[in-house]
């Protein structure tokens, strides 16, 4: 025997052995607000992650980018993604690498969608703490594209980066 059928019987209503890794759909704890971190970083993930969360959430407010010296043409579903499911949409820098982030967000509007409709942030610290500004009780951000990652390259140049750590600074969680 397997011990599937025991493993079935004894999980089907307990799953709390699972973890996800770091920066999927990672719900930050100890905080007054919900902010979930995740990966997803094309407009499937966009889609299948925003819609799994909308209807547990007043409102979604979701923080993303584009990479640059990317797929452009990922960039515009990418944001109509964003745009179906969430209430607000801040969009900022992800590794713009070494293209404009102008060009980036032209791409990612690509006449879909209007640009007085988004909030545009480029600096992703600032965007991050506008997000976080403007959420109510029952709302959510949603900070998709970096997860995990740790650097943000802008210009060529690679630095150190954390969404995560924005948010520990927003609320003082390690004070």
């Amino acid at each position: 025997s397997t011990g599937l059928s025991s493993f079935k019987l004894d999980s089907v209503n307990n799953l709390d052995f699972l973890t996800l890794p770091k920066g999927r759909s990672d719900l930050i704890d100890n905080i007054e607000a919900n902010i979930i971190i995740d990966y997803a970083h094309n407009a499937d993930g966009f889609e299948f992650f925003l819609s799994s969360i909308k209807d547990y959430f007043r409102n979604l407010v979701v923080v993303f980018g584009c990479g640059g010296d990317r797929d452009r043409s990922k960039r515009s579903k990418m944001l109509m993604s964003a745009f179906k499911f969430s209430n607000d949409i801040i969009f900022t820098s992800d590794n713009s690498r070494n293209e404009r982030f102008e060009d980036i967000l032209s791409d990612a509007l690509d006449g879909s969608v209007n640009r007085d409709d988004i909030t545009i942030i480029e600096n992703r610290k600032e965007a991050i703490i506008y997000g976080s500004s403007i959420i109510k009780e029952n709302d959510c951000l949603v900070i998709l594209g970096k997860g995990h990652e740790e650097t943000q390259e802008i210009k060529g140049n690679v630095m150190h980066f954390s969404d995560y750590e924005v948010v520990d600074e927003i609320y003082n969680r390690f004070e």
